[in-house]
C-alpha cells in the first residue's frame, strides 16, 4: 500500500512528470497550469496538454499548450457518420427512394 499524502502534495514521477494531489486525487501539474491559464477545465476527451520544449519539468505557462486531439474520438465519429450515410443510402435504395 502507498503512503497517504496530504492535499496539495507534489511529486515527480520516474517518467519526469509532476503530480499534485487535488481533491483527494492525483492530477498532472501541466494540466493544472493549463487550466489556471485558460480559466477552465481541460476536456481530456478532446484536448491534450503538451510541453512546447518537450521538457515535462518546465512547468512555465509559456511552455504549456492545449491542443485538440486528432484521430481518436474525432476519427471514430467521422467513421460512424460515414457508415450511417452508407446505410441510409442503402435503405433509400431498398425502399425505391433513390
Amino acid at each position: 500500500m502507498g503512503v497517504n499524502r496530504p492535499e496539495g502534495y507534489e511529486f515527480k514521477a520516474a517518467n519526469g512528470y509532476w503530480y499534485r494531489k487535488v481533491n483527494g486525487k492525483w492530477k498532472l501539474m501541466h494540466h493544472i497550469v493549463a487550466e489556471q491559464t485558460l480559466g477552465r477545465s481541460i476536456d481530456t476527451a478532446c484536448e491534450r496538454v503538451v510541453f512546447k520544449d518537450k521538457n515535462p519539468g518546465n512547468l512555465s505557462p509559456d511552455n504549456i499548450e492545449v491542443r485538440e486531439k486528432t484521430g481518436g474520438k474525432q476519427k471514430r465519429l467521422a467513421m460512424l457518420r460515414a457508415r450511417i450515410e452508407r446505410d441510409q443510402e442503402e435503405l433509400r435504395e431498398l425502399r425505391g427512394e433513390a
